[in-house]
């Protein structure tokens, strides 16, 4: 059903741009093979069987100083101009207060335009901590000429572990 649903998706995304209620991309980490196709490696990031429904990505992190991040790309082509919303399941454990309160676990669209804004935008309210599954929400208002689109995950100048479930990229206007 997954694969059906990529390919309906990756079919819709090469035929124009997308409007209000369609979906880019949904991830929902359901075995260790996707998880590495589709997000690659990033160090300490991992699939972890025990996900908010399946399985999913495990984000460990033992340097507050330190990063690990996780992007996915979005075609920026299909998402200029328009409202990109991700939705995430994330749950934390012995995750550390980061110095800044941007800083932290991450759940951010980020994009930079041809006049050379650059914007990353987080989800609020931030945790630490450990706590359990929770939905985070991302919103952000693609400008018209953005170049490079992504959503990235993980945890940024703070130590701890992070898993992220049930990731759904959509256009919301």
């Amino acid at each position: 059903m997954k694969r059906k649903f990529l390919t309906f998706a990756a079919a819709a995304l090469a035929f124009g741009t997308l409007s209000a209620g369609e979906v880019l991309f949904e991830e929902t980490f359901a075995d260790a093979e996707s998880t590495a196709k589709n997000w690659g490696q990033a160090g300490a990031a991992a699939f972890s069987a025990d996900g908010f429904e399946n399985g999913g990505l495990r984000i460990a992190n033992d340097n507050p100083k330190g990063a690990r991040l996780l992007p996915i790309r979005i075609d920026a082509a299909k998402v200029r101009g328009k409202k990109l919303k991700v939705t995430s399941m994330v749950r934390g454990e012995n995750v550390s207060k980061p110095e800044k309160s941007y800083l932290g676990v991450k759940a951010m669209i980020y994009y930079k335009a041809a006049s050379g804004d650059r914007q990353w935008i987080e989800h609020k309210p931030k945790k630490d901590g450990t706590f359990g599954w929770e939905e985070v929400v991302t919103q952000a208002d693609i400008p018209a000429d953005a170049e490079d689109v992504s959503f990235q995950v993980g945890l940024q100048e703070s130590s701890g572990t992070v898993w992220f479930d049930d990731i759904k990229a959509e256009i919301v206007e």
